[in-house]
């Protein structure tokens, strides 16, 4: 653990491009994790500021897990950069949907970013997780 952050093994990066209209927006790059995984992490000039794992989960989706932005870089979208990329992610390994648990505090505001931004409840799993769904073609288009 570096900085409060579990990393994870990091090998083959790859930085996705960007526009200039995107140039002070955080650099998205890819690397290739344990199990097949990738890990998705968006980077300030300086430092790692949020991180998502994508992992094929069967023929046609992909479960996304340990989203996390950094407190000082909540609210400026960087979660939805990271879905829209861990998105496009599983896409390009042929999955049609993704998946994630959400381990919302109690107030809901968790659970309500995930459906506002395009996820639908699938049911609970076990007593504090619940279990989210969104179809990638409709999640990238809502995510911009």
């Amino acid at each position: 653990m570096r900085n409060g952050w579990l990393w994870l093994r990091e090998i083959e990066a790859e930085q996705v491009p960007r526009s200039d209209a995107d140039a002070d927006a955080p650099l998205i790059v890819r690397r290739a994790a344990p199990g097949g995984a990738v890990r998705v992490s968006a980077r300030s000039a300086s430092a790692e500021i949020g991180s998502v794992r994508v992992t094929l989960a069967g023929p046609l989706h992909a479960e996304l897990t340990d989203l996390v932005v950094a407190a000082p870089f909540r609210g400026r979208r960087i979660g939805r950069l990271l879905l829209r990329a861990a998105a496009q992610v599983a896409a390009e390994r042929g999955a049609r949907f993704v998946e994630l648990s959400s381990d919302d505090d109690g107030a809901g505001a968790l659970n309500r970013w995930y459906r506002d931004a395009g996820f639908l409840d699938c049911g609970p799993q076990g007593t504090a997780l619940k279990r989210f769904r969104a179809d990638i073609g409709a999640l990238m288009s809502k995510l911009g």
